[in-house]
């Protein structure tokens, strides 16, 4: 798939009134979002790709993991765990360890989600980028382990959801995990936690607190020039019917690079 999109940023003051200008033109209530994202980094020597037993182990999705297996035999990729939890999983402060909802990513089912390098600058006036996701997969950490991935990191996302004809549009912040509650291994290396902190604990990511609005669709293939333009045209739309509101922007290509440096 190829994705579509534009970015503004929105202050923590102005989140209430944006969320009811999207609703609005919207015309529905948000839908809630809660997850984690785990980050993974591919090896920079030997990427062999994707365990190959697993890929062929998949029946009729074994073409859609061996697509994302060769993207990520070229270069070495930051690719996304994400897994939907409630507020009912982050326990409270004074809760006793033994005591704390246990959070095995293995036995959930996940989304594996990939992205890559946005396309350079062209005469379409928003980003776009290749991008493939698989859902509803367990034991996708133990997948990213046994090809070689390392574990680097986690952050809470919160926000909401809507839709506008093929648009979604997301309005998300990205809380981190303080260090202080992040489970080790050997030789520092972080590992995915078991159990998670009091979500009053998670510290945003961002210094300011800021938001972030994004409205994005995604069209089969690059090469549909039709689609792409009908995609860029209601992009444009949207950006033209906020003007004045949300400033939706088209941003440096560079901020969304997942690729590991060497």
């Amino acid at each position: 798939m190829h994705e579509l999109f534009l970015t503004a940023h929105i202050g923590e003051e102005d989140c209430p009134k944006a969320l009811q200008i999207l609703q609005g033109y919207c015309a529905m209530s948000p839908t809630s979002i809660l997850r984690r994202r785990l980050y993974w980094n591919g090896p920079l020597l030997h990427n062999r790709g994707l365990d190959p037993t697993f890929i062929t182990a998949q029946g009729q999705r074994a073409r859609f993991w061996s697509s994302l297996s060769e993207q990520l035999i070229r270069q070495a990729y930051t690719v996304l765990l994400l897994y939907d939890v409630t507020r009912d999983q982050f326990p409270k402060a004074y809760t006793p360890a033994e005591e704390k909802p246990e959070l095995d990513c293995d036995a959930i089912q996940g989304t594996l989600l990939w992205t890559d390098l946005p396309d350079p600058a062209n005469p379409r006036p928003v980003n776009s980028r290749l991008l493939m996701t698989i859902e509803g997969e367990k034991g996708l950490c133990n997948l990213l382990e046994s090809s070689s991935y390392k574990f680097t990191g986690e952050v809470v996302e919160e926000g909401y959801r809507f839709v506008h004809d093929y648009v979604v549009i997301y309005l998300t912040r990205y809380l981190d995990v303080p260090t202080e509650f992040q489970e080790m291994e050997y030789k520092g290396k972080p590992k995915v936690n078991k159990t998670m902190p009091s979500f009053e604990s998670l510290a945003p990511f961002d210094s300011e607190n800021k938001w972030i609005l994004t409205a994005s669709l995604q069209v089969l293939a690059a090469s549909d020039l039709e689609h792409m333009q009908k995609g860029t045209d209601e992009l444009m739309k949207i950006k033209a019917d906020f003007e004045g509101c949300f400033d939706f922007q088209m941003k440096d290509r560079h901020i969304f690079d997942t690729r590991v440096k060497q």
